[in-house]
């Protein structure tokens, strides 16, 4: 990785990376910039216990009819976590956060794994200058893409930042950065003849420059510049910058209805020569209302795109991601009762339009269109600090790129528990 690109990237924050749930969406963003938690002088410690599941899962490794043997069985998952917030002046402040977790499944010993990490950042608000700097490092057990039904070790490490000043009026200039490095330990990360680890071991430079105006107090408009530079370890070829450009607007948290809508046109373009580029458009939307003061609706989408982890029929190895979503958040009856449900559709258009995959009888081309729906569900009941649940989820991959024209579908059941005091 090239050395400029190592000096840019030091300047920036962190944005702590998550552990994929085993059954259950969270709640509402438990975050280290929270005061909440025990002090010791200046210091605030923030100790957490999550118990993210106890429970059964029919279809461990998310295989469709006919590709594979479909196995369930019990599994458990958890671990603690510590978060920190140092004050050092009225406008500096240096944030930690750590946790660990344990996955565990009964028969299927290849699936256990001890996960987690931690990252620390300072944030500086001073007024018209606002500035985060930090670095992250994590290792994750979880399905990449949805696409891909086997999880899998990932380690991800790099600085995060944003830097944004007020000028005269009401401009703003907001710079975000990220940089990491992936990479994956698995020593069977092979996916119907695809070795993932390769495409999933890459740095990855992103930057997001937006120039902001506020039309009242509480709504910005906003033009950006955002580009992304991938360099891949073992495959040269894949390595790319995707820059482009767009507009959006956002509304303040205070709002009645607080959120953020991008959209823009970005070109991929391949380092290699041979590579012809791609043009496509890129979106976002967040937004959250509630239409009570006990229920909360959080819809999104996100459509990108980005390297195929699977091998494709086209000359880029790239696809066009659609995500659509619905978080609801609804307490029942008395506000320690309470409801969250995860709804998603995820869909992907491949380049070429398939992708090479191979059952057993070498590489075979295959047309795809895949979608994966996924619903996941929380009822849980909290005393005080601890707050204890029922969870279960259900993933169903339709028009799956198997040859034989199946499904895969799984269902997860169980117990939760969440310890904040």
């Amino acid at each position: 990785m090239s050395r400029w690109l190592r000096s840019v990237a030091v300047c920036a924050t962190l944005a702590a990376a998550g552990l994929e749930a085993q059954v259950a969406p969270e709640g509402p963003a438990e975050t280290v910039v929270r005061d909440r938690g025990f002090r010791l002088g200046r210091v605030i410690v923030q100790p957490r216990f999550d118990f993210g599941g106890i429970g059964w899962e029919s279809n461990v490794y998310l295989v469709g009819e006919g590709v594979g043997e479909e196995r369930n069985d019990l599994f458990a998952s958890g671990g603690p976590g510590l978060g920190l917030i140092v004050p050092i002046t009225p406008k500096l402040r240096f944030l930690a956060d750590s946790r660990l977790n344990y996955h565990w499944y009964s028969d299927t010993v290849d699936q256990r794994r001890l996960t987690g990490g931690g990252d620390g950042r300072l944030v500086f608000n001073g007024g018209p200058v606002r500035l985060t700097a930090g670095y992250a490092h994590y290792r994750t057990f979880e399905r990449p893409v949805a696409e891909i039904g086997r999880r899998i070790e990932t380690t991800r490490a790099g600085p995060v930042g944003s830097l944004g000043f007020s000028l005269p009026g009401r401009l703003k200039v907001d710079l975000d950065a990220t940089y990491r490095d992936e990479s994956s330990p698995d020593d069977e990360p092979d996916v119907f003849g695809n070795d993932v680890a390769r495409r999933l071991s890459r740095a990855t430079f992103e930057a997001r420059p937006r120039l902001g105006y506020a039309i009242t107090p509480k709504t910005s408009v906003f033009v950006e510049a955002p580009y992304r530079r991938e360099m891949f370890d073992a495959e040269d070829a894949l390595d790319a910058d995707t820059w482009g450009y767009g507009v959006g607007i956002e509304t303040d948290p205070t709002t009645l209805v607080p959120g953020l809508l991008r959209v823009g046109v970005q070109r991929y373009d391949a380092q290699s020569a041979t590579t012809p580029p791609h043009d496509s458009v890129y979106a976002e939307l967040r937004v959250q209302f509630g239409p009570s003061p006990r229920t909360r609706f959080e819809p999104s989408y996100r459509r990108q795109r980005e390297t195929s982890l699977l091998r494709t029929l086209g000359d880029t190895q790239t696809l066009v991601r659609d995500e659509l979503g619905l978080r609801i958040l609804k307490e029942l009856v008395t506000e320690r009762l309470d409801l969250r449900v995860n709804l998603q559709r995820a869909a992907v258009e491949t380049d070429g339009g398939g992708v090479l995959l191979d059952f057993g009888a070498g590489s075979e081309q295959v047309r795809r269109d895949e979608v994966q729906y996924l619903a996941e569900g929380d009822l849980g009941y909290r005393f005080r600090a601890l707050r204890l649940g029922v969870v279960g989820s259900w993933r169903n991959r339709t028009r799956t790129a198997f040859a034989f024209g199946g499904r895969a579908q799984g269902f997860t059941l169980g117990l939760s528990a969440n310890f904040r005091p």
